[in-house]
């Protein structure tokens, strides 16, 4: 088959996405401008919680790494804002140097 112009186009215009892209082009993204961090929890070298959406219910939740990434980037200072909610990345932390504690 020719590809029809016009029914591409209105394939194009009526196409919606299903899930959220996780990811983006390198210098584009908050990440890219390191503006954003995505944690994760290392143990015994060896990674225990990482960022992956497959994790969150049965290693982020269910081990209460959310809470605790939550109280350390509290206890770190106001230069950690998050997590990102949507989509839901309890890992997922923006950065602004503006905010740091000064001692």
């Amino acid at each position: 088959g020719k590809l029809d112009p016009a029914q591409l186009r209105a394939w194009l215009y009526h196409f919606t996405i299903n899930n959220r892209v996780t990811l983006a082009a390198p210098g584009l993204t908050r990440h890219g401008q390191a503006r954003a961090i995505d944690f994760q929890v290392m143990k015994d070298g060896n990674i225990v919680a990482g960022a992956n959406s497959k994790q969150i219910e049965h290693v982020w939740r269910k081990d209460n790494w959310d809470v605790k990434l939550k109280e350390s980037t509290l206890a770190a200072g106001p230069s950690f804002n998050g997590p990102l909610v949507s989509p839901n990345e309890p890992w997922h932390y923006d950065y602004d140097p503006r905010f740091q504690y000064h001692r």
